[in-house]
């Protein structure tokens, strides 16, 4: 609505998002969500991390002052793999959520999100009656029913 009240064109585009963590729990360091347009094509990728090797070296070495690490740091930052504070279980709805497409898109109306099993059925509902559901399968026929 917003598009059309500033003179844009008023495109829908269905999407999915979905989203996994290496190892199972809430105790892993890496998640990925990716979001997948209606006609098959993945559209976005976030990996998410909470550790970095070169973070990690520098913590186990223990040598040097503050003044030392933020010398390190400053040069290390631009390669720095941690991309999320938090817990793991954050993670995917964190991800899911700073995808490229649904903060900048001017085009995206309709989405259909999956939900994490912990989602309390009161929290499903009010989603089903928020979202538009299409009929259709999502992945293309015979792919993931």
């Amino acid at each position: 609505m917003k598009n059309e009240e500033a003179g844009y064109l008023s495109v829908h585009l269905t999407v999915s998002g979905d989203g996994t963590w290496k190892k199972r729990g809430f105790s892993s360091l890496f998640g990925i969500s990716t979001l997948v347009g209606m006609y098959k094509r993945v559209l976005d990728t976030v990996v998410e991390s909470n550790s970095c090797q070169g973070c990690n070296l520098w913590k186990t070495k223990k040598k040097g002052t503050i003044d030392d690490y933020s010398d390190w740091y400053e040069d290390h930052k631009e390669q720095c793999t941690i991309n999320h504070v938090g817990s793991a279980g954050k993670m995917k709805g964190d991800a899911n959520f700073r995808d490229e497409i649904r903060e900048h898109s001017r085009r995206r109306s309709t989405e259909i999100a999956k939900r994490a099993r912990s989602t309390s059925r009161e929290e499903k509902s009010a989603l089903q009656d928020f979202y538009e559901h299409e009929e259709s399968p999502l992945y293309g026929p015979g792919l993931a029913d």
